[in-house]
């Protein structure tokens, strides 16, 4: 009789506990909780999802300690802060491997950011010798991945090498800047170069003189001079304008002369 009543008691607070915890939370923070039998549950689970990780927290703490130096300014906030720091890990009652450990994180290079940020999310914590085998694994694949690394460095630079001292294909026989010297080549390379610079020297040498005759041949052709129709269109100007002409050349020739 007693325990029915001391139940009924406990099952009416339980209740009003889980309504005032649900009135006084956010509708999204509830809604991202399942139901819970017990107020307590559904607290935990709530700190649950807003705890950090314990290991970062310490992680950080440790280092922020370790790297802490004084630049100037006042001695005294800078012993509080340190002070400070070392009373925060001091609240998360660390045991001493736990310390050392956290320490050895600290002391570690940034090739190694992402193991420590690895074990941080783990809920697991490690020993000293669990620690060193771990580390020493991950020393053998950063080593391995920088030699890879090197590697592919060093392919791309030979081939670039080999591309920059390989000869162009599909350059021009009549390239001027080809022709220059001949030296350390072979002798139909020598020879090809001959024939461009005589081929050059009797194409420049065509500007020099006078024209050739198929040049002169073909100029009246381009130009209609042996056109019976427009040459008597001329004669039949001349004779039209003729004394006019004759008036302007006998102005002209004086003055030339």
């Amino acid at each position: 009789m007693k325990y029915d009543l001391e139940h009924r008691q406990w099952t009416l607070s339980n209740r009003k506990c889980l309504l005032v915890a649900k009135a006084t939370i956010e509708e999204q923070i509830r809604g991202s909780i399942s139901e819970c039998a017990t107020a307590k549950e559904y607290l935990e689970k709530i700190k649950s999802q807003f705890t950090g990780s314990t290991k970062a927290t310490t992680s950080s703490l440790i280092k922020k300690l370790v790297n802490e130096k004084f630049t100037g300014g006042s001695i005294r906030e800078h012993i509080l802060k340190i002070n400070t720091t070392a009373s925060k890990l001091k609240e998360m009652n660390l045991k001493e491997e736990d310390f050392l450990i956290h320490l050895i994180f600290a002391s570690l290079p940034k090739e190694y950011d992402t193991f420590i940020v690895n074990y941080n999310m783990q809920p697991e914590r490690w020993g000293i010798e669990r620690l060193i085998s771990m580390c020493a694994q991950e020393e053998k694949r950063i080593k391995s991945s920088q030699s890879e690394s090197a590697h592919f460095v060093k392919d791309n630079k030979r081939k670039n090498f080999n591309g920059k001292n390989s000869k162009p294909r599909g350059k021009s026989k009549w390239d001027k800047s080809s022709s220059s010297s001949s030296q350390g080549k072979k002798p139909q390379d020598s020879e090809n170069q001959q024939y461009a610079e005589i081929a050059l020297q009797e194409f420049v040498a065509m500007f020099n003189g006078p024209l050739p005759e198929q040049v002169i041949a073909a100029l009246p052709e381009m130009f209609n001079l042996d056109d019976g129709p427009a040459m008597e269109i001329n004669e039949a100007l001349i004779d039209l304008a003729g004394e006019g002409i004759a008036d302007r050349l006998e102005a002209i020739l004086p003055t030339a002369t």
